[in-house]
């Protein structure tokens, strides 16, 4: 049992350190940084997050939320806005760091792209459709 304990501390070691890591990064933006690219309030950005229409990946106490940057982008345009959202809505109830991985990893269905680079393109059906696989489990989600 002490084995398994230590590898168990290991491995949250190892999750800790990964996620300092993406905090850290120019592409993870803070939710004031993300309501002034936007033009809108920081209480209309944690309303988004909180109404399941933005992904923020929640970082700790002391990093808090952040937000990928590519999702600026889709949210300023009207038409891939809906599709983003319909695509976080197919996520489901899943966390967040999984909807976070869904998006960052190329999808079979979509010829081996990322959904936000089938975003970017207009294909907003085809990535609600992989999303739905990958909240069922089919593509690693889950």
């Amino acid at each position: 049992m002490p084995t398994n304990l230590s590898a168990l501390e290991r491995a949250f070691g190892r999750g800790d350190a990964a996620s300092a890591r993406l905090g850290n990064r120019a592409d993870m933006l803070t939710g004031e940084q993300v309501a002034a690219r936007l033009g809108v309030s920081r209480a209309s950005i944690d309303y988004q997050r909180v109404a399941g229409q933005m992904l923020a990946v929640d970082l700790g106490i002391e990093q808090g939320f952040r937000y990928p940057d590519w999702q600026v982008e889709l949210i300023s345009d009207p038409a891939r806005r809906v599709d983003f959202e319909q695509a976080l809505l197919a996520l489901g109830a899943g966390d967040a760091w999984s909807k976070y991985r869904f998006f960052m990893q190329p999808a079979p269905a979509l010829g081996r792209r990322t959904p936000v680079t089938a975003l970017r393109v207009g294909e907003g059906a085809a990535v609600a459709a992989a999303a739905v696989t990958w909240a069922s489990g089919g593509q690693g989600g889950g």
